[in-house]
Formats: structure tokens, C-alpha cells, sequence
């Protein structure tokens, strides 16, 4: 599938695009949430009006998947597990 630069999404298509679970309502606060961040944040996500319905330039996407890359690509097992240190794990066996 030949992604084009100049193609529009609403919250939908973004929500599906990154995977995203939940009601409409909750996807759209964590884009606002997003959205709301200052433009300075590499986590602030760029969006444009069209009347009343939010929508995002693929473009605009891409920029921001590239600057958070660490987050799109991280996978759901590594979720919650912490890296621990060579000193924490030997104190850690020391102790056991």
C-alpha cells in the first residue's frame, strides 16, 4: 500500500493507523491531550480545523512517528519490564 504525503486523516483513521483501543471519546481526549502540548514537545502533534472535526496531514504523521520512534516501535511484550543494571541484579542475587 503506497502511502501518500498529502493524504488526510480524522481520529479514526489516526486510531487505527497506531493501533489504538478504546471508546472514540477516550481516543479523541489523548489526541487533544496531545495536541495541547507545546509545539516545542517532540510529542506535541500537529492537527488542523476543518469546521469542527479535527484532522492531520500524513505528513504531519509521519514527522511525528519519526520523533517518537522509541514509542512506535517498541513491542508489547517489552511493555512494564524495567532494564535492570549489572550492580541492581548483583546486589539483587547477593541478597536471594
Amino acid at each position: 500500500m503506497e502511502i501518500m504525503t498529502g493524504e488526510i486523516l480524522d481520529n479514526d483513521q489516526l486510531a487505527e493507523r497506531w493501533k489504538l483501543t478504546g471508546t472514540a471519546d477516550a481516543i479523541a481526549k489523548r489526541f487533544q491531550r496531545l495536541r495541547a502540548l507545546p509545539k516545542s514537545n517532540p510529542r506535541h502533534l500537529k492537527a488542523f480545523k476543518i469546521g469542527n472535526q479535527t484532522r492531520y496531514r500524513m505528513a504531519d504523521i509521519l514527522e511525528y512517528e519519526n520523533r517518537n520512534a522509541k514509542n512506535f516501535t517498541r513491542s508489547s511484550g517489552q511493555r512494564g519490564k524495567r532494564n535492570l543494571s549489572a550492580q541492581t541484579l548483583s546486589l539483587a542475587n547477593q541478597t536471594a
